[in-house]
């Protein structure tokens, strides 16, 4: 396949119910071989699928994804998985909460200092929760274009502020060629959880930098 063009090759949309499942699938496999967290915890793909599912539900009901499918085959090649920051996830989570809690009370170790500087009110913030793009779509601005869609709809609907966090070079690279700053970081080889090192073996990026824009 040639490299395409996103504007004429790919369609962007808000996720829709029966997008779950192929969104969880490219999130899944995407993140377990990619994403220097999940690799390092060895988070396989059906586990990160669960846990799409239950953000993907929220998302869906808010309006906040954004999938890219190819014009010509229908296949999804990019997906991002946005939610309200201000509002909780169902309580389907807990399940799930023992195999991902290290990454959890990282993240959350982020958070706590830009949540307790601000108002987090629902209807002000989405969560850029997840974004990935197909391996042999990586490289022609899909991901740009998920990003741009994602806050322009947010926009339109009153949100204010896009935060995420961006845990390789590559996706922090891709958030300040868009216009995020960070706020605040978190280094992975010094983080402990209940005295080990979870992310101790990440050595080709240094942590995880929480990021974020204003939208409108």
């Amino acid at each position: 396949m040639g490299r395409p063009e996103p504007d004429h090759d790919v369609t962007f949309n808000i996720a829709l119910s029966a997008d779950l499942g192929d969104m969880a699938a490219l999130l899944g496999d995407v993140f377990s071989r990619r994403e220097p967290p999940a690799v390092a915890a060895g988070f396989p793909a059906p586990m990160i699928e669960k846990l799409v599912a239950v953000f993907g539900a929220k998302s869906v009901r808010e309006k906040l994804s954004v999938v890219a499918r190819s014009t010509q085959t229908g296949e999804m090649v990019g997906a991002l998985l946005g939610h309200d920051f201000g509002t909780p996830p169902s309580n389907e989570i807990e399940p799930l909460v023992p195999t991902f809690e290290p990454l959890m009370v990282f993240l959350d170790q982020l958070e706590d200092p830009y949540r307790a500087a601000r108002t987090i009110a629902a209807g002000d913030f989405i969560h850029i929760f997840m974004i990935a793009v197909a391996d042999n779509w990586s490289g022609k601005g899909i991901a740009q274009q998920l990003l741009q869609a994602c806050m322009g709809n947010g926009a339109q609907r009153g949100y204010r502020t896009a935060v995420t966090e961006a845990t390789s070079e590559v996706s922090r690279r891709v958030f300040q060629n868009i216009g995020f700053q960070e706020q605040h970081f978190a280094r992975y080889d010094t983080f402990d959880f209940q005295g080990a090192r979870p992310f101790a073996s990440i050595s080709d990026h240094k942590g995880c930098a929480l990021m974020d824009m204003m939208i409108r």
